[in-house]
């Protein structure tokens, strides 16, 4: 073991892992990755958006850096990037190519499917780092970056880029189980590397840290603040000022443009999305198992995790089972009550908390100001799935 607690092997081994899932990108991203240059997933508004703020932000950053949120857009407001997702971490990666080829709509597929061998090289490590064993944790990191749920969003590239969320957990669990500064400091980096790629993601990888330092607590580890704060140090702050900088860009738009959402518009998932995929294996299979029911129709999500899935993380634990002290007993207990709140969260909030948000609301219009002081009602989205990327999945 080095002083982080992983086996030496193990720097070897992520280089032959991650070899693996770029095999199986390619395998069933096809046939994207034979056209990356000139096809898209979708053609779509968000496509559009996707490809301008991609160039947008490989412009800026050269250009302007320390004002890359004054984006070309709805002159002369001001941080006019900040109306959606920023991907400046993707933009970092999509600059070279697109520096090189001038071809956003390659960049983009690139940075999308970067993503997939990101998580499943993330996964790996953060598995590792839990106690399983290194077959264990190469099928962690093939559920994580090919189960639908995740892969079938390459089109929505704030969505799937994710990839730091479980490089970050990793060095939190290495940091909490063996107290290295260094750790916490690397956790601290990829944290913010998730904030500059995904505003999603990041909400993701904070309640799922947060999670993990409570359990923690909660089996006697001390909270020791004071000492965690000493640990993070001035590296740490620094690596963490850029998400200080970019949630004030997005606070100060909140109250310029009176965007603003409450419980009230949380998204309740019915409980058909957890059966629903898009692929034709599923659809003929629900067609025969459960005719006439429409579970497709009736979901507004595809959160079917897949038969393979289901099928290796049953075999995971009976193997657990039997091998019992290979893997962390915390490890399986605070990965199993992220399940169960994510779970309890996708099907809607805490009912206090909506009643509360529903009547602050009421007699109050929700709206959209203008530059000219004028306010518009801001119509609701349509919560019904979106369009499937055509790939091998």
């Amino acid at each position: 073991m080095n002083s982080s607690g992983v086996p030496p092997r193990d720097a070897l081994r992520a280089w032959h892992v991650a070899a693996l899932y770029t095999a199986l990108t390619a395998l069933l991203a096809y046939p994207l990755v034979r056209h990356p240059a000139g096809h898209v997933l979708t053609v779509s508004p968000d496509t559009d958006l996707f490809l301008w703020t991609l160039s947008w932000d490989a412009h800026a950053l050269v250009r302007q850096p320390l004002a890359i949120f004054d984006a070309n857009i709805f002159a002369p407001l001001h941080r006019t990037l900040a109306y959606s997702e920023h991907l400046i971490g993707s933009g970092i990666l999509a600059a070279p190519v697109l520096a090189l080829t001038h071809n956003p709509v390659l960049a983009m597929n690139l940075v999308a499917l970067l993503s997939c061998v990101l998580c499943g090289l993330g996964t790996f490590q953060l598995a590792r780092r839990a106690g399983v064993e290194s077959a264990g944790a190469v099928l962690a990191g093939l559920i994580f970056a090919f189960a639908p749920p995740r892969f079938l969003r390459l089109d929505q590239i704030f969505l799937t880029t994710i990839q730091w969320v479980p490089f970050s957990l990793a060095y939190l669990h290495a940091y909490l189980d063996g107290g290295n500064k260094r750790d916490l400091r690397l956790a601290a980096a990829f944290f913010t590397l998730q904030a500059l790629t995904s505003g999603h993601g990041t909400v993701f990888l904070a309640f799922a840290a947060a999670l993990l330092c409570g359990y923690h607590a909660s089996l006697g580890q001390p909270l020791a603040i004071g000492k965690r704060m000493r640990d993070l140090g001035v590296a740490g702050a620094l690596f963490l000022a850029p998400v200080a900088l970019m949630a004030v860009a997005y606070v100060r738009v909140q109250g310029e443009m009176g965007l603003k959402r409450t419980l009230a518009d949380w998204v309740v998932t019915r409980p058909a999305s957890f059966l629903a995929s898009p692929s034709y294996v599923h659809a003929f299979l629900l067609s025969r198992l459960f005719p006439g029911a429409e579970i497709n129709g009736a979901a507004n999500a595809y959160l079917f995790p897949g038969y393979i899935p289901l099928l290796l993380a049953g075999a995971a634990l009976v193997a657990g089972a039997r091998s019992g002290p290979s893997v962390r007993q915390s490890s399986v207990g605070v990965y199993a009550l992220l399940v169960l709140s994510c779970v309890w969260l996708a099907v809607g909030p805490p009912s206090m908390f909506t009643t509360h948000s529903r009547a602050s609301r009421a007699g109050t219009a929700t709206g959209l100001r203008t530059p000219h002081g004028r306010t518009r009602r801001r119509g609701r989205r349509s919560s019904t799935p979106g369009r499937s990327p055509r790939t091998g999945a």
